[in-house]
């Protein structure tokens, strides 16, 4: 969506505990779209991080940054996370002297509070996050100053502005007698306002999202024969302005899946599936 450009940026990398990359056709459960390929980055997860974590880091091209981690078990099922990540880049840099910026000016200020659940005995487990991050990234000619040279042809600059808001839940139950068999509902809220020119065009954009998806899973006589089944809808509603041309819209999406596999000494898998749009 909005952020498909800068979105990797968005999330610091003490933050994460593994990334997976899908190449080609992946799994339907992650909705229709994944037939193209994938990057899901996988958080840390509240009950097995350390209860205080700091990371500072510097660099000759200015580049400042400053990472905590706080965890805390709250109760015996409970435990939950707060993260604070803020970068800046603070000075011009013009290695090669060709009168542009090498990198960036940029602030960025990202906050995360993170709350995990977790009965094994009953089989339930539960995230929920809340997230806030702030972004300002100023690029161009070395001498552009955005107090004077803003949308003038002084000088060539350019000043992205991003403010975005997450929330999501995850809500997982596998059976205690039937471990193969489970139920996870997801569900996830994204609120995005971009402010930004380039030169002497303007573009802005504020988007606003909401995922939904039901899964279940079990086997079909024993372990070898797997399927997943179930719904899944998303919301999206664009604002979106290239200087004074509107391109607003909203896209909604909502549909079932059914995908078998069956897994032995060679791997083959059958997805149906079936979507209905509207724009």
């Amino acid at each position: 969506g909005a952020s498909q450009a800068y979105g990797l940026s968005f999330t610091p990398g003490t933050w994460v505990e593994s990334i997976q990359i899908t190449k080609g056709a992946g799994s339907v459960v992650n909705g229709y779209e994944s037939i193209s390929g994938q990057i899901n980055t996988e958080l840390i997860k509240p009950i097995k991080d350390t209860p205080f974590f700091v990371n500072a880091y510097g660099s000759s091209d200015s580049r400042f940054e400053l990472n905590t981690h706080f965890n805390r078990k709250i109760a015996d099922k409970w435990a939950t996370s707060l993260f604070v990540h803020g970068n800046t880049r603070v000075s011009k840099n013009d290695m090669n002297n060709d009168g542009f910026l090498d990198n960036p000016l940029a602030k960025q200020v990202n906050i995360l509070n993170r709350w995990q659940y977790t009965n094994e005995q009953k089989g339930w487990i539960s995230f929920i996050n809340f997230r806030y991050m702030n972004d300002q990234k100023q690029t161009g000619e070395l001498n552009f100053d955005p107090n004077r040279d803003k949308l003038t042809t002084n000088y060539w600059g350019s000043e992205i502005n991003t403010e975005r808001f997450d929330i999501s839940t995850k809500l997982g139950y596998i059976f205690p007698d039937m471990p193969f068999q489970s139920i996870g509902f997801q569900n996830a809220f994204n609120s995005h306002n971009q402010e930004s020119y380039f030169g002497l065009n303007q573009y802005n954009i504020k988007q606003k999202s909401y995922y939904s998806n039901l899964i279940f899973n079990s086997i079909i006589d024993n372990t070898m024969h797997k399927f997943a089944t179930g719904l899944n809808f998303t919301y999206d509603k664009y604002e979106e302005f290239v200087n004074v041309t509107d391109y607003s819209r909203a896209d909604n999406s909502f549909g079932a899946f059914f995908e078998y596999t069956y897994d032995n000494t060679n791997n083959f898998s059958l997805v149906l599936g079936g979507r209905i749009d509207n724009h």
